[in-house]
């Protein structure tokens, strides 16, 4: 109830304010933010740094949490003075941004910008499945420039948040359109890249493999695409359903598990040549490996366990390594 609450009061918020800015003029300070608005009773915490967080330049960078007992006419209304403070002030750095418990944006100088960006932040945030979110975009300027969006730990939703949380703010964005970053609070899901085709490509990736093998976890940007299955016996399945896909997709596809763990540029193709290679005694030792484009570590439970394994992999052939560097570690608490 207290989730649907804040969606309500900003979906109120961006009802008002745009009747508000009708009525509205250039009030904003004329000297200095905190002497305007440190204080007010629409605010509920200020926070101020100079512009570029610089001790000795002019601007100012204001993070402006709203009170919660506010109406909606009271927190309409705050908007088009921190407006007007950034059009007054357009000669010296100024960013400001607002907070509320769901949501955080830029305010603009141009008060329509700010308008249309507090509507498209309350459709949002109106996503059952939307958590918090974060608008962002310069003061100074009359763009949108992204947009970072949490969500909950579901593929499908966020798939679907991350197509439409730029669309809806595209009007507001410059040629590039709005970069976009979707993610929830775990580590499972990451889309994060300016409007393309790699959203779709990665979104393809996942709908052929998740009806086959369980995927819970999804990676996706610009360079690539990395499924993670919920188990290592899988990956040869998945990777052939890639291959099999018509039309083939353009970014290259990756896959994790629970024992094989993709960082950096990592595809996990030279630690599982490694792995294939070893006895299953030597495989009991390992609880994961994580892999990179430069590096293998192979994680061991104990400094014993660690050894052993150390002494098992200085075994293989140096091509099996892939040209990578090996390491092992021991399992920390």
């Amino acid at each position: 109830m207290r989730q649907g609450r804040r969606r309500t009061r900003w979906a109120g918020i961006a009802a008002v304010l745009a009747a508000t800015l009708a009525l509205t003029g250039c009030t904003g300070a004329r000297s200095d933010f905190a002497n305007e608005f440190r204080g007010d009773p629409a605010i509920a915490e200020l926070e101020l740094t100079t512009g570029d967080n610089m001790p000795f330049t002019d601007g100012v960078r204001a993070k402006v949490t709203l009170s919660h007992d506010l109406t909606h006419e009271d927190t309409a209304t705050l908007l088009p003075r921190l407006g007007a403070f950034i059009r007054e002030h357009s000669d010296e750095p100024v960013q400001v941004s607002v907070l509320t418990d769901t949501v955080t944006m830029s305010v603009f100088g141009d008060d329509a910008v700010t308008a249309a960006a507090v509507s498209a932040a309350a459709e949002i945030a109106a996503d059952p499945m939307v958590t918090s979110l974060t608008v962002h975009g310069a003061s100074q300027d009359t763009r949108v420039t992204g947009v970072s969006v949490w969500v909950e730990p579901d593929i499908g939703a966020a798939f679907a948040v991350a197509h439409s949380a730029p669309e809806r703010l595209a009007a507001l964005a410059g040629p590039g359109g709005v970069y976009v970053s979707v993610a929830d609070t775990g580590s499972a899901i990451r889309l994060e890249g300016d409007p393309g085709h790699w959203l779709d490509d990665t979104e393809s990736a996942w709908s052929l493999v998740s009806p086959a093998f369980p995927v819970t976890g999804v990676r996706g940007d610009q360079d690539g695409i990395t499924l993670t299955l919920a188990r290592e016996s899988d990956v040869a399945g998945a990777q052939a359903l890639i291959r099999a896909s018509t039309p083939p997709l353009t970014l290259p596809v990756t896959f994790a598990s629970p024992l094989v763990l993709i960082g950096r540029n990592g595809t996990g193709d030279e630690a599982r040549i490694m792995l294939a290679q070893l006895d299953a005694p030597t495989l009991a030792l390992i609880r994961f490996v994580w892999t990179t484009d430069t590096r293998t570590v192979f994680r061991a439970a104990n400094d014993a366990d660690a050894v052993a394994l150390e002494r098992a992999l200085a075994q293989l052939p140096e091509e099996a390594r892939g040209g990578l560097s090996v390491e092992v570690d021991v399992e920390k608490g």
